[in-house]
């Protein structure tokens, strides 16, 4: 399983990325709750586990459904 995060520091790597089955998404900064399903740079995600806070960090867990 590989995983990768929601924030991209370089783009030229973005293709690499979305390529991926599952994603860790952190919500920090970025959203209020998990919402069950989420469309990002044309892919749609399917939440599978939100995680407990480590810290002050929310993360979950998404499987891409449309491969």
């Amino acid at each position: 399983m590989i995983l990768s995060t929601a924030a991209i520091s370089d783009y030229r790597n973005l293709d690499q990325v979305l390529a991926n089955r599952y994603f860790i998404i952190v919500a920090n900064e970025w959203l209020d709750k998990f919402p069950t399903e989420l469309h990002q740079h044309g892919v749609n995600l399917q939440r599978l586990k939100v995680y407990p806070n480590l810290g002050e960090i929310r993360y979950a867990l998404y499987e891409r459904t449309d491969k």
